[in-house]
């Protein structure tokens, strides 16, 4: 994927994302859903730990601490209410930060950085030619299966979709 077409689709990822956070508070993103799954806290949070990888990537660094980051990792427990998440604010805070950041930096790096070779082990799926652009790839379609998950638990909330 090219350059462009990655801060573009981190430009739409960044919109909707910041539509589905807006107007819920922190004990409402705690709410578990009916059945199994992860409250809004989890799902904002876990997109917020990783754009970690994204912003480290990229040269620059994490909003969250890594003790911040502990429960939003895949394979951690679902969060509820009475649980200690990070305040929901400071999620949102972080998505609109870190966003703006992954933007603007994708904008202004020239094709070579992109397309420079990395560890394979940072890749969390075999490939051929282990690139920046690969791994940014793979996580921007990472980051757009959680999107829709907010999306949906948004609707679960009782609010309007963001995207009308």
């Amino acid at each position: 994927m090219s350059r462009d077409v990655l801060a573009a689709s981190f430009s739409i990822s960044q919109q909707i994302i910041l539509g589905n956070v807006l107007g819920i508070d922190h004990e409402e993103s705690l709410k578990q859903p009916q059945s199994e799954g992860n409250c809004l806290n989890w799902i904002a949070g876990h997109i917020l730990a990783s754009r970690t990888s994204i912003l480290e990537t990229l040269g620059e660094k994490p909003f969250l601490s890594e003790e911040e980051e502990k429960p939003y990792r895949r394979g951690s427990e679902p969060l509820k209410l009475g649980d200690e998440g990070v305040d929901f604010d400071k999620l949102r805070a972080g998505l609109m930060q870190s966003g703006g950041i992954i933007v603007s930096k994708l904008n202004s790096l020239e094709d070579d950085y992109m397309e420079a070779e990395i560890d394979p082990k940072e890749v969390p799926i075999p490939t051929e030619e282990p690139t920046r652009n690969g791994l940014l790839t793979f996580l921007l379609y990472h980051e757009a299966y959680h999107v829709g998950q907010l999306g949906m638990g948004r609707r679960l909330l009782g609010k309007e979709g963001a995207i009308k």
